[in-house]
């Protein structure tokens, strides 16, 4: 009897995970690049980057850890790879969050986590366009599982990716370290070496844009999006 139940829990597993590769392929074929002008931008960015040696940031101050992954892959593989790396993002995404924050999940309760997120339209299609953002929350939870799982290494290289293809997670970042400061209530050396190292790896993608603009920040544009003034960006900034 126990035989039998581990071999059915095996087939669910085995045709759930089945079921989700093949909902990846058809995803990636029929949607191309998404509905988001964002992959585009990320993809010209590096077109120019490549063709003219001019770097123009593809919004705001710019993605460039995703603007060179997502440039290299639409540009030499296609829009079905680029999109596809991006819904297995997503869906690791949620496994690894689910190891952090809810770590006793039994396998049923992870997959029915899994569908609740892949039939939400909104999670669904804004994570499965080639973009910054599932590269970016695919890069902040493993590497937030890594810090947590005392791989400071490789989670301090993870969370400088992340802020290298979505500046906005700093914040989030930044709070886990000093939690963990906190947490620790003396000074830990390993801590002040991951956070040198995760910083040195913000440093490498940001600072030769610096450096190439002379230190200014006149490269910083938003093609297509609300202007960069307080009035336009406070409320995208609460949602």
């Amino acid at each position: 009897m126990f035989i039998k139940k581990n071999i059915f829990n095996l087939n669910i597993k085995s045709i759930f995970f089945f079921i989700l590769i093949i909902l990846g392929i058809f995803t990636s074929v029929h949607r191309g690049y998404g509905d988001d002008i964002d992959s585009f931008a990320l993809i010209l960015t590096f077109i120019n980057l490549l063709e003219n040696g001019v770097y123009s940031p593809s919004r705001y101050y710019g993605y460039p850890f995703a603007e060179l992954f997502y440039g290299f892959s639409g540009y030499y593989l296609g829009s079905f790879y680029s999109s596809i790396f991006s819904y297995f993002f997503f869906i690791l995404s949620i496994f690894y969050l689910s190891k952090i924050f809810l770590n006793n999940l039994k396998n049923d309760e992870l997959i029915l986590l899994i569908l609740i997120c892949i039939s939400n339209p909104v999670l669904f299609f804004d994570n499965t366009n080639p973009s910054d953002s599932p590269l970016s929350l695919f890069l902040f939870s493993i590497g937030t599982y890594m810090f947590y799982k005392n791989n400071k290494f490789i989670a301090s290289i993870l969370l400088g990716l992340t802020v290298a293809t979505r500046p906005n997670y700093a914040l989030f970042i930044i709070l886990i370290y000093l939690l963990e400061i906190i947490k620790d209530r003396k000074v830990n050396y390993l801590l002040i070496k991951s956070f040198i190292l995760f910083s040195c790896v913000c440093l490498f993608f940001y600072f030769p844009i610096l450096l190439k603009n002379n230190f200014s920040l006149s490269f910083i544009s938003n093609p297509g999006g609300p202007e960069l003034n307080f009035e336009s960006l406070f409320y995208r900034f609460i949602y």
